[in-house]
């Protein structure tokens, strides 16, 4: 059986996690649109390399105790969601973004499927 589309398997989890009526906010990637040539091509500004391999989704909940760098007490977490299919794999750039959001005391989850979300928030409580 083939797997879900990415896009598809995204739109899920931004449905559940509104539905829940967390922020969710969803990161476009694209190239810097160059007028001369009238293309698209790579943001190559290097003002803008942080955001190399930004996750898919960032998602703030209240939550308490969740092990992130504000463990002590009630608070908002800072979340990023990479969402793959079920054979997918994150890139270089991807694995980078995840060094610096968990260096920064930020959650960073690879995620396949709406389960593995509600695992994740599971977790958080």
């Amino acid at each position: 059986m083939k797997s879900q589309p990415e896009k598809l398997i995204e739109n899920a989890i931004i449905q559940f996690l509104q539905a829940k009526k967390y922020l969710v906010l969803k990161h476009q990637r694209m190239g810097v649109y160059d007028g001369e040539r009238k293309i698209y091509r790579l943001d190559r500004n290097p003002l803008h390399r942080d955001s190399e391999g930004m996750a898919d989704l960032q998602v703030l909940i209240r939550c308490d105790g969740c092990g992130c760098i504000h463990s002590a007490g009630d608070h908002t977490a800072c979340i990023f969601l990479e969402v793959k299919t079920k054979t997918g794999r994150q890139s270089p750039a991807q694995i980078s973004f995840q060094k610096k959001v968990e260096a920064a005391g930020c959650i960073y989850r690879a995620v396949r499927s709406i389960d593995d979300v509600a695992k994740l928030l599971e977790e958080l409580k």
